[in-house]
């Protein structure tokens, strides 16, 4: 009986170490899985904040090229109690800087495959505004304008909203021309100044799935949102000659471009290994960058009053194409 007994005891005792070194097994794996999700979290929000930077950065430059870009107009300044009115149209297309991108330290998304994380070429922005000018003493002519553009994007899996708004004054000094019988032989030459301040905010969502650098696969949805206030001071010098009812200009200058990016990154999804992930980023980035440009345009008298303008300016990884109408008096 005794032996019984023990037997049994030590049947028990041996089955209940093997539970007891399972259970054991299970909670190292558990608590190792612990560090192992956090670093996966720590990864995500350190490699957010990288790509969040860089899409400021990007988004940033390219939204001031193109408030700084619309209307191109001849040199020719109104006169003295002269006045204009106008509307202008322009697209911009500005590059992204996929090196840059290439290159940033992440830790958890492979950014240097092409297959993982594809990105466009450019940045394509249109925009429109209303001007006008009126003409002061001095050979000086004064202008503002206004826009604002809004755009929605669905997919069947991805929305986009955008939303932009620009406001400028412009002060032009007439150099040479611009009087009377002269404008045929003389070519006017005008120096300008220009402050624009644009606002707005891009917004995506789209879910993400794929292998992260660490082996596990992330299924996600992401939230992005980046929110700009941006200002460019221009100095530009414009050539052009009126050619019976052709007006042909040429110039060129620089823009010096000055505020900020915001930028927020959502990530709400999990990981092949069973973690939840749930992060979100904010980064702000300085704009602070200059960039020469130069331009050319044609502009057309369809009317006495009324032109139809057409032009170009390109700068760096920056271009544009603009399109307007403008009545002038004097």
């Amino acid at each position: 009986m005794k032996s019984v007994a023990v037997n049994i005891f030590t049947c028990w005792g041996y089955k209940s170490m093997k539970k007891m070194r399972f259970l054991t097994a299970v909670l190292v794996v558990f608590m190792a899985a612990i560090p192992s999700m956090a670093a996966v979290q720590d990864d995500i929000r350190s490699d957010s904040a990288l790509i969040g930077k860089w899409f400021g950065k990007q988004i940033g430059e390219a939204i001031a090229f193109n408030g700084a870009s619309n209307p191109q107009l001849p040199g020719n300044v109104c006169k003295l109690l002269g006045a204009e009115v106008g509307v202008s149209g322009v697209v911009s297309v500005s590059q992204w800087d996929t090196d840059e991108f290439r290159k940033l330290p992440l830790s958890s998304f492979d950014n240097a495959n092409k297959d993982v994380i594809s990105l466009p070429k450019d940045i394509p922005l249109p925009s429109w505004v209303a001007h006008a000018k009126v003409g002061l003493p001095l050979g000086l002519d004064l202008g503002v304008k206004y826009g604002t553009f809004d755009m929605d994007k669905k997919t069947a899996d991805s929305k986009s909203e955008f939303s932009n708004s620009v406001t400028g004054v412009e002060i032009r000094k007439r150099l040479i021309g611009g009087d009377g019988l002269s404008d045929a032989v003389i070519p006017d030459l005008a120096l300008s100044v220009a402050y624009d301040m644009i606002s707005g905010d891009v917004k995506r969502t789209e879910p993400y799935g794929a292998a992260l650098l660490g082996g596990q696969t992330l299924t996600a949805d992401t939230t992005w949102k980046s929110e700009w206030d941006v200002k460019t001071i221009t100095a530009r010098l414009v050539l052009s000659q009126k050619i019976l009812i052709v007006t042909p200009f040429i110039g060129g200058g620089v823009t010096a471009n000055s505020g900020d990016v915001e930028t927020t990154v959502q990530t709400l999804g999990t990981v092949s290994t069973g973690g939840v992930v749930a992060e979100s980023v904010k980064e702000k980035v300085k704009i602070n960058n200059s960039n020469v440009h130069f331009l050319g345009g044609v502009e057309i008298a369809l009317f006495p009053l009324v032109r139809l303008n057409v032009s170009g300016v390109t700068g760096g990884d920056h271009k544009a194409v603009s399109a307007g109408l403008r009545a002038q008096f004097r």
